[in-house]
């Protein structure tokens, strides 16, 4: 009889380990299926974000440029991402005045384009950049003012004897030091205007026709046009016997 109790037992004790290793089993397959399942949700994921890539913001700001008409300047152009570092190797595309430049920033985000105009104007940059697979694009607008340069004229002191047959005045026009060449000089005296265009040196030789004698003042004036400013000077015209 106690053997047969002892048999018993031990039936109960293997049933009871039998069903909690089911159990086990059951719950590990579930574990399973949940990792599974967690592995196939990280895939999708990472196959989206290499497919859709986040990308990052970009700012393209134009310094403004201000240049002499038939001079040279550079038109700054920086590209920065979202916390404020140039981007270098960037490819930045220019408009203005109808033509278009391209430039590539530097290590700094820097790019340059070079420009020159030969007449005076403000001209409007249109800047874009285009983006790649880590940045997205930005646009921006930059403007060159290119004024007109100044210039000099002199308007000398000359005598003539009334009996002379040409009566000559060299109006010399200049720019920064230089000379200004194929501009139309104007002189009026007593309400006649005479004109000639200046040569490779700057000057214009100008005859007028004084046929009496005295002192005559006069007006020696460059009009200006695109590229040079308007200037006038008065000198002074001696006739003598």
């Amino acid at each position: 009889a106690d053997d047969l109790a002892d048999a018993n037992q031990k039936v109960d004790n293997l049933t009871t380990q039998l069903n909690d290793a089911q159990a086990n089993a059951s719950k590990l397959a579930d574990d399973l299926a949940d990792a599974n399942q967690k592995v196939d949700n990280l895939t999708t994921q990472l196959s989206d974000a290499q497919t859709n890539p986040v990308l990052v913001n970009t700012n393209v700001v134009a310094s403004n440029l201000n240049i002499k008409a038939g001079e040279s300047g550079v038109l700054k152009v920086t590209l920065k991402d979202a916390s404020g570092i140039g981007l270098a190797n960037q490819t930045i595309n220019v408009l203005i005045n109808g033509k278009n430049y391209n430039a590539v920033t530097g290590n700094d985000g820097v790019a340059q384009v070079s420009l020159k105009y030969d007449d005076a104007n403000t001209y409007y940059a249109n800047i874009y950049y285009a983006g790649n697979n880590t940045y997205k694009s930005s646009i921006s607008t930059g403007k060159v003012v290119v004024t007109k340069k100044a210039t000099t004229l002199t308007a000398p002191k000359k005598t003539f004897k009334v009996k002379a047959k040409t009566k000559k005045v060299a109006i010399t026009l200049k720019s920064s030091g230089k000379a200004v060449a194929g501009k139309k000089i104007t002189i009026k005296i007593k309400g006649k205007t005479y004109s000639a265009k200046t040569n490779s040196k700057g000057v214009a030789t100008i005859k007028v026709k004084l046929t009496k004698k005295g002192t005559y003042k006069y007006t020696a004036k460059f009009a200006g046009d695109n590229t040079y400013n308007t200037i006038s000077k008065k000198g002074t015209i001696k006739v003598k016997k």
